[in-house]
């Protein structure tokens, strides 16, 4: 019994052994402290994949939850910095801060180890703030030289009468300053104060405002309705890309840093994908995920926000290949008499309601961990738009043992609960789950807001009242995300997740 009992202890220790130490929490936070890296860490066992599928897939979680940090942290210095004087740096940084959500983070480096015993897989990702910091740096400088050059080739161009030619180059500065500005994304991330870099900040502002008026200048663009905004737009991407081999998608753009669309967005969304069709010759494909979870097939996606500025408004729109790097961008302006005069709303109807939510969203944000959480609609998951008897339903998948809580915001303030305490066993782990419920769109319209909550732990109980078969939660919007995001432990068993969609409903 006793060597028997020495046997298991010495076959523990040795496995224990062969394991990387970064898969033990604690001694990835002594190794990489925070102030110092930025980690993403990701495991699963697996059930379904390959051993190198699997790893793949997870280094893609933890490379995302790298780019995930840095957006929560830049939304946090713009929260910070809305009191400070200078608002040209604080604007200039939101509208950079949403053009570049996708942002694929350089610099990081990666571990991976798969335990064939237990069939489980780890990925451990992580970057030096300091060394990426001065990577990032870098291509700022070296952007704003390379398009303060296209800058005066351009000038050139024009005072020379060739003005087709000078608008040409002033295009192909467009992806250039997408790269530069994710680039400052990061940069003002990782220093973490936006008057640090104002100086910066305005010198590629300014380059910035050089390019659009010789855009607007040659195009005599004061008086664009919107089809004339399309064409401009779709020419720049044909100046752009030429001829390209492969599908693009079009996503509905959102206003401001949002994430809200509109009827504008509607309207703006169908009359931009004809012209990009007759204009640009694109071959133009809806996007989505199809009920497995499974990205629908694209090659090349465009996405855009549009934003209030004086009397007009300011559309910028960039197009990414799947990998998320920027190959192309066009802007515009409309005048917003024009859209008065058409009756064309630029916000969603309940847009204060929305706006006020978003902020409490924004309190003690989850930020993700072990524990990956997906969901996705029959529409997909980014830019959302319902009209009136649109059917929507809902599915989800995660990687780990957990409760489930879904819960919809209406759009007239009211709370539903979906589904509470749902768990999720071992034999449904990375399985696609569809809500048993299909939802029609219906009145009140505007900006609703799904919200899923994962846990290892149940949720705390909240005050329903049962009306017509639905579940309204009558506990207020601060109570219902305290009982529901719970009291952060500093135990390492407590895993959290959560994700939002934000819809946009319309008649």
């Amino acid at each position: 019994m006793k060597l028997l009992l020495s046997s298991l202890l010495i076959l523990l220790s040795l496995q224990l052994m062969s394991q990387p130490k970064w898969i033990d929490a604690q001694w990835r936070k002594a190794q990489y402290p925070d102030a110092l890296y930025l980690t993403g860490y990701a495991s699963e066992q697996n059930k379904l994949v390959g051993e190198t599928e699997l790893l793949t897939k997870l280094e893609g979680f933890a490379k995302s939850r790298l780019s995930e940090s840095i957006l929560v942290i830049i939304s946090s210095l713009v929260d910070i910095n809305m009191t400070e004087t200078n608002k040209e740096v604080e604007e200039y940084v939101r509208k950079n801060c949403v053009s570049n959500s996708n942002i694929v983070l350089s610099g990081s480096k990666t571990e991976q180890y798969y335990d064939k015993k237990t069939k489980t897989a780890y990925v451990l990702v992580y970057a030096k703030k300091e060394e990426v910091s001065a990577l990032y740096k870098k291509t700022i400088d070296d952007k704003a030289i390379a398009i303060a050059q296209k800058i005066e080739m351009a000038k050139q161009l024009e005072s020379n009468g060739d003005k087709a030619g000078a608008l040409k180059i002033y295009y192909q500065t467009q992806s250039m300053f997408r790269e530069a500005e994710e680039a400052q994304t990061v940069f003002l991330a990782l220093k973490q104060n936006l008057n640090d870099d104002a100086a910066e900040i305005n010198k590629l502002s300014d380059l910035k405002s050089i390019v659009e008026n010789g855009i607007f200048g040659i195009n005599n663009s004061k008086k664009l309705n919107i089809e004339d905004a399309c064409y401009l737009m779709a020419q720049a991407y044909q100046l752009q890309t030429g001829i390209i081999d492969g599908s693009v998608s079009l996503t509905a753009f959102t206003y401001q840093e949002t994430k809200m669309s509109s009827p504008f967005s509607q309207v703006f969304l169908r009359k931009f994908e004809q012209t990009l069709i007759s204009e640009a010759n694109y071959g133009i494909v809806r996007y989505g995920k199809n009920e497995q979870g499974m990205n629908q097939r694209v090659d090349y996606n465009i996405s855009g926000t549009y934003w209030e500025e004086g009397d007009f408004i300011k559309i910028l729109s960039v197009m990414r290949d799947m990998n998320g790097k920027a190959l192309a961008s066009s802007e515009s302006k409309i005048a917003k008499q024009l859209l008065d005069s058409l009756n064309i709303q630029v916000k969603p109807e309940n847009f204060e309601e929305a706006y006020s939510r978003m902020k409490v969203f924004k309190q003690d944000e989850v930020i993700h961990g072990d524990l990956l959480v997906e969901v996705w609609t029959n529409q997909g998951d980014e830019n959302l738009i319902f009209s009136e008897g649109d059917s929507l339903r809902l599915y989800v998948r995660v990687n780990k043992e957990c409760y489930l809580r879904f819960i919809y915001h209406l759009a007239d303030g009211n709370i539903v609960m979906l589904l509470d305490n749902y768990f999720v066993n071992s034999d449904k782990v990375n399985m696609v789950y569809e809500l048993p419920h299909d939802f029609v769109c219906a009145e009140p319209f505007g900006v609703e807001v799904l919200q899923l909550n994962a846990s290892t732990e149940k949720f705390a109980p909240l005050a329903i009242e049962k009306v017509d078969g639905y579940q309204f939660i009558t506990e207020p919007l601060g109570e219902v995300i305290h009982k529901t995001r719970g009291i952060k432990r500093a135990d390492a068993g407590l895993m959290q997740a959560e994700q939002r969609l934000i819809i946009t409903t319309m008649p």
